[in-house]
């Protein structure tokens, strides 16, 4: 395809994104995936992980059934985003969601502004931040205890974030603060 600058897919039209096949020195402005059928991902997850070369990001937002395909995506490690956007609001929506691996998850590089709703608050376990990523904004929003259930089983600090300007915890997100590791640099939480 060569180099794509926008990229937007809803629905049943998500199934052809293997079809796609990326300039290896790629760089998406805005990556756009939605879905709220499983069929249309199916073959998507059968691939394996980070196969799905994307280049360097600026924003990307996945909801639904799509959030599944984070895994696939192969970031460059150069990539700085300014967003990434991850939203599933029914359990029958994160099949496919990333699990905790022995590389750590996803790697996303530095990202500026990450917002996670529903039950995508779930993969904040399983996302690889850099090292020196300052983000402008963290939001999380849950509705229910159910989406953050996993991260209250874990520790006090054991959810590394890094530095961050502003969070916003929105309804039960409030719950897991004690067990996000971050440094407000300035802003409010």
């Amino acid at each position: 395809m060569g180099k794509v600058r926008k990229l937007e897919l809803s629905r049943y039209a998500v199934k052809t994104f293997t079809k796609f096949k990326f300039h290896e020195e790629n760089e998406i402005e805005e990556l756009s995936l939605c879905t709220y059928d499983a069929e249309y991902i199916i073959e998507i997850l059968r691939t394996e992980n980070k196969s799905i070369w994307m280049g360097k990001m600026k924003r990307v937002s996945l909801e639904g059934y799509a959030t599944g395909m984070l895994p696939k995506l192969g970031f460059h490690e150069d990539t700085e985003m300014e967003s990434l956007s991850l939203s599933i609001h029914g359990a029958r929506d994160i099949t496919g969601m990333p699990r905790t691996d022995s590389s750590g998850g996803v790697w996303i590089g530095k990202v500026k502004t990450l917002r996670l709703e529903g039950y995508a608050v779930k993969i904040l376990l399983r996302l690889g931040i850099h090292g020196e990523n300052e983000m402008e904004e963290l939001t999380l929003g849950a509705c229910c205890r159910e989406h953050i259930a996993e991260i209250l089983g874990t520790g006090k600090k054991s959810v590394w974030i890094g530095k961050v300007k502003k969070i916003n915890l929105d309804r039960h997100t409030s719950e897991i603060k004690d067990r996000l590791d971050f440094t407000l640099v300035s802003g409010s939480l």
